[in-house]
């Protein structure tokens, strides 16, 4: 039926083949003997989309993550060079301990000489998948134009050359033309946020809606992000976000809402974003101003700066005049 609908000729598909219960399962060998029909039918329509379409430019997609899958959407990213809008949304178990881990190799979804499209939308949401980073410099091009991103990812693999650390900032660096952003990596076991001071900074000046939800968020990040449009932050760290200093003031001038969870201080979080007190202490709870670890989310909608305030504002930081 997908050939006799003249699918050569698509534009746009959207396509949701994900097989029942996976996610609520940490039971692989129960799980295919119950689901192995509806596995094989799933399978053989993603093997039709993975090939060729002269006219495609849009791509939804709603799979169930296996490392077989996932070599056909390296195969359909690869082939389909018109791509603007990719969408992929894929379900995973609980435990992936018990399953084989999936793996997108970000090498294998382009192709050498190849000249691709310019994209404007990627979306990546797959809580249980790993993204292979190795050698991922033509795919970083092909997305260079994106104004949304996101990665929702377990863990991300760079090889040997570049720590897993460094991964966030030298994304962010690449994607000039943002304007909506996540970086969401499930795995808290990874490495910490980088202190490396030589990773380039990331000018994005349209960036307006930013999600950073990483084992470490600290000031090391946050002060390599020129962003002055930014109006939306949300933050999720283990660890509290204000160890390795604070932001300067006035660091996001254009902030509306900023929502962090994170332990430690809740007064201390929103400094380290380069916040004055009386910018956040309305939305703060009597009850929290000295809470010295609240491992839970908070959220604030931020007062402007006043005419003048921000340069007195300065004045009196602390270190102002040697942060960076």
């Amino acid at each position: 039926m997908f050939d006799k609908a003249g699918a050569e000729h698509a534009t746009s598909i959207i396509l949701d083949a994900r097989v029942p219960d996976m996610a609520m399962s940490i039971n692989p060998y129960h799980w295919s003997m119950w689901n192995f029909p509806a596995w094989i039918s799933s399978s053989m329509l993603l093997s039709r989309v993975a090939r060729p379409f002269n006219k495609l430019t849009h791509l939804h997609l709603r799979i169930t993550a296996q490392s077989d899958i996932m070599l056909m959407i390296e195969t359909v990213l690869n082939l389909n060079p018109h791509l603007i809008d990719v969408v992929i949304e894929a379900d995973t178990p609980l435990e992936m301990d018990f399953y084989t881990q999936p793996v997108l190799r970000l090498a294998k979804t382009t192709s050498p000489g190849q000249v691709y499209a310019k994209m404007r939308r990627f979306v990546l949401r797959a809580p249980g998948l790993v993204v292979s980073a190795v050698n991922s410099g033509p795919f970083l091009r092909r997305i260079k134009s994106c104004t949304t991103v996101c990665f929702a990812i377990r863990n991300v693999d760079t090889g040997t050359t570049s720590p897993i650390r460094d991964w966030p900032r030298r994304l962010l660096a690449s994607l000039i033309n943002l304007e909506r952003m996540e970086i969401s990596l499930a795995d808290d076991a990874l490495l910490r946020t980088s202190t490396n001071e030589d990773l380039p900074i990331c000018i994005i000046p349209n960036l307006i809606h930013l999600v950073l939800d990483l084992c470490d968020v600290n000031a090391y990040l946050l002060r390599h992000i020129r962003a002055p449009r930014l109006r939306h932050l949300r933050i999720r760290s283990i660890h509290a976000i204000g160890l390795h200093g604070r932001c300067d003031p006035g660091s996001f001038p254009s902030l509306l809402c900023v929502t962090i969870h994170c332990p430690g201080p809740v007064m201390e979080r929103f400094r380290t974003v380069g916040l004055a007190r009386r910018q956040f202490i309305h939305n703060i709870a009597n009850c929290l101003w000295y809470e010295d670890d609240y491992n839970s989310e908070v959220l604030c909608y931020v007062k402007r700066f006043q005419l003048g305030f921000l340069e007195r504002y300065k004045s009196g930081y602390p270190g102002y005049a040697t942060s960076t």
